[in-house]
């Protein structure tokens, strides 16, 4: 009987000891890809984490990368005008993994409407060609990830 005690003891630990892994693990980061329209959708203070390299090479090199955050108000997208105004806003570091805001970021936009970031091609040429990006939206909202290279922001 005591050692049947034992055993329990132990599962009940062992199963402690997974849910607070678990709980401990990071978000995903997903991959972004240039010129290619990614959609999300998150629930109240909640975020979504991307990562973009790029491929430096002769012609984009002289470029302006752009990242642009939407609201989706598609149909496609499940739009419901409860949500119209959630405001995605956008942060992005090529050192922090996991940018969540001003702090944590090296350029943002946390505007009210399209946030845009404008990374000039002084830091796209720096040591680190690699871009991690989040989106967050304070309330439920349905957006819309646009990145590309432009030869100026205007």
């Amino acid at each position: 009987m005591a050692k049947n005690n034992i055993i329990k003891i132990i599962l009940l630990f062992f199963s402690l000891f997974i849910k607070t892994i678990k709980s401990q693990s990071k978000p995903e980061i997903k991959n972004l890809a240039l010129n290619v329209q990614t959609k999300g959708s998150l629930d109240d203070n909640s975020y979504h984490f991307y990562k973009l390299t790029l491929n430096l090479t002769d012609s984009n090199n002289s470029k302006i990368l752009i990242l642009r955050v939407d609201e989706d108000k598609s149909n496609e997208s499940g739009y419901n005008s409860q949500y119209y105004f959630s405001d995605p806003d956008l942060y992005v570091s090529q050192v922090n993994e996991y940018p969540k805001n001003e702090e944590t970021s090296t350029w943002y936009c946390n505007e009210f409407g399209n946030d845009i970031v404008a990374i000039s091609k002084e830091n796209i040429n720096s040591y680190n060609n690699t871009f991690y990006i989040s989106v967050y939206c304070k309330k439920k909202c349905n957006y819309i990830l646009n990145s590309y290279m432009d030869v100026s922001y205007k």
